[in-house]
């Protein structure tokens, strides 16, 4: 489901993803990257989702998940809308996730403008070589490290790029809000995945600490009734982890990949990547 606002000249698609739909997707993410994760005691590509999730981390299929219904419903919207003409690819921004309600979030693009074509048998133009930057190559290599990064629990305070695992309740004016309320919630601090100044104040807890957390909504929050009105977050900290990421080397790729050397990868996704941008192109 989605809703389209036009901003400034700017697109505004804010989608929403029932509960049923994104645990639909994070299946799908499981079965297309099942057999990217070694898990003792199983073949690879054989162990059940949730072995793979206790052992990398329960939001392991997030990304995948979240890219897939997110995709789908920004294509659907752009088929069933032809007069929308993006001119950028979209700037995604999380609204809110909970397991029981879904995922809501906004995607804000720029549109083509409109413009008025002069006699197109003079326009001459030349055609740039596709090019893929090392950096473009640096930051997939990253990304694929962080699909395979371990989390260990650890025995600490909860610092900045901790996974800190909660449980919180939160009210306004003593009274209780729906969705404000959940147990055993992973979130990674500094992520800025919920109001502003609600991570900063979970950092330094110690394990097993209660606290209150006390933030503001914003004014253009999505829930009408707590548009700019402050709230207490009652947060417990029941769990810190630590992301640790793989070194990147051949034996990494070997028992991620086909491949068996760093080198070949590297030599492949580019030429992958070269492919998506002459198919951008045509």
């Amino acid at each position: 489901m989605y809703k389209y606002e036009l901003k400034d000249k700017q697109g505004s698609l804010k989608v929403s993803v029932s509960a049923k739909d994104w645990q639909d997707a994070v299946e799908r993410a499981y079965e297309k990257n099942k057999g990217k994760y070694n898990v003792q005691g199983f073949r690879k590509g054989k162990a059940p989702r949730r072995v793979i999730e206790q052992t990398y981390g329960d939001t392991v299929f997030f990304d995948d998940a979240f890219e897939d219904v997110v995709s789908k419903e920004y294509g659907k919207f752009l088929n069933e809308n032809k007069e929308v003409r993006p001119a950028s690819m979209p700037q995604v921004e999380m609204n809110s996730f909970t397991a029981d309600k879904g995922v809501e979030a906004t995607l804000t693009f720029d549109l083509m403008p409109e413009v008025s074509l002069g006699d197109l048998k003079t326009l001459k133009t030349k055609k740039k070589a596709a090019k893929v930057e090392d950096k473009t190559i640096e930051a997939e290599l990253e990304r694929m490290r962080s699909l395979h990064a371990r989390f260990v629990e650890k025995d600490k305070t909860a610092e900045n790029g901790d996974f800190a695992t909660i449980d919180f309740s939160g009210s306004v004016d003593g009274v209780k809000f729906e969705g404000g309320t959940a147990e055993n919630y992973r979130l990674e601090l500094g992520s800025h995945t919920f109001i502003e100044g609600f991570e900063e104040q979970v950092v330094g807890m110690k394990l097993g600490q209660t606290k209150d957390v006390n933030v503001t909504f914003p004014e253009n929050y999505q829930a009408e009734n707590l548009k700019g009105k402050p709230a207490v977050f009652v947060v417990t900290l029941k769990k810190v982890e630590e992301k640790e990421l793989p070194e990147l080397n051949d034996r990494f790729i070997a028992d991620s990949t086909e491949f068996e050397s760093l080198d070949e990868y590297k030599k492949n996704l580019k030429e992958r990547l070269l492919k998506e941008i002459g198919r951008a192109h045509v």
